[in-house]
């Protein structure tokens, strides 16, 4: 799913992907180096919070625009780029596209028809769900990553982690 983003995707707020190789049944993308994660870097965040919104925002409206879901937004999938004085999107390995995937099993890390009432799915039997099912989960990633955007966000503004105990 990684692949299929760098693929699709190309846009100043999100990281780029320079290469990709399989050695050995492994793949292994090379990605741009970046200075660190907003985890590490919270110093030149807290310095500007609208600039990282801006460049966040911005890199998350495009993901979105062009059907793609990141699905785990947190400090650690935000990078700093110090040269270029921008802040990118990174880590899409629980991406989840509009497009319908008849066999997709997993979204955000949860195997579907686990625990249906979660999901409040109907239609949902063994692999196969239906493509209102799908869209329905793609939309609450949506809101997953938007809910996820405004704690990066509070927790530049309060200076730590919110709900990080729990």
């Amino acid at each position: 799913d990684e692949l299929e983003v760098f693929k699709n995707i190309s846009h100043p707020n999100i990281v780029s992907m320079f290469d990709n190789c399989e050695v050995f049944n492994h793949y292994f993308i090379v990605l741009e180096c970046a200075f660190g994660s907003l985890t590490n870097c919270m110093f030149y965040a807290s310095g500007d919070k609208w600039k990282l919104l801006n460049h966040i925002s911005k890199g998350l409206k495009s993901l979105h625009e062009n059907g793609i879901a990141h699905a785990d937004m947190k400090n650690g999938n935000i990078l700093y780029f110090h040269e270029q004085s921008k802040w990118k999107i990174c880590d899409f390995g629980f991406v989840y596209f509009k497009k319908y995937t008849p066999y997709r099993k997993y979204c955000a890390g949860t195997v579907l028809g686990t625990n249906k009432n979660s999901f409040d799915l109907e239609n949902v039997t063994g692999e196969h769900f239906s493509r209102r099912a799908a869209l329905n989960l793609f939309e609450r990633a949506i809101a997953c990553d938007i809910w996820g955007l405004g704690m990066i966000f509070l927790g530049v503004c309060i200076k730590y982690v919110p709900f990080y105990d729990f």
